[in-house]
């Protein structure tokens, strides 16, 4: 059976923290990385063992390269944003550039 990974990009201590305690009672392991490590991860070996993203926080100029590049070869991998504060632009910003869904801390 694969390995269930959720890939946790650019998030805090604490919230690693909180996130693989959740996550491994649902049966899922927690690796988190910054944006460019999220490329490597999906790119190496353990790429395929990675079933979800959550991205915490959006950034407009930097989110939909971000997005782009996990999308590349797993064009179906759910990508979820986290943001620090409740913004219907930033919401439509993070969709529009193929985020799965938008969730406000």
């Amino acid at each position: 059976e694969l390995l269930r990974t959720l890939l946790l990009v650019n998030g805090d201590a604490g919230e690693r923290r909180a996130l693989a305690s959740t996550a491994s009672r649902a049966g899922w392991s927690l690796t988190s990385v910054d944006g460019e490590g999220a490329r490597e991860i999906l790119a190496g070996p353990h790429g395929r063992e990675v079933r979800a993203v959550r991205v915490s926080g959006w950034h407009q100029e930097s989110g939909p390269t971000l997005i782009a590049a996990l999308r590349t070869g797993r064009p179906d991998l759910p990508v979820l944003i986290l943001a620090d504060r409740e913004s219907i632009p930033l919401a439509v910003d993070a969709m529009r550039a193929g985020a799965s869904d938008f969730l406000v801390k």
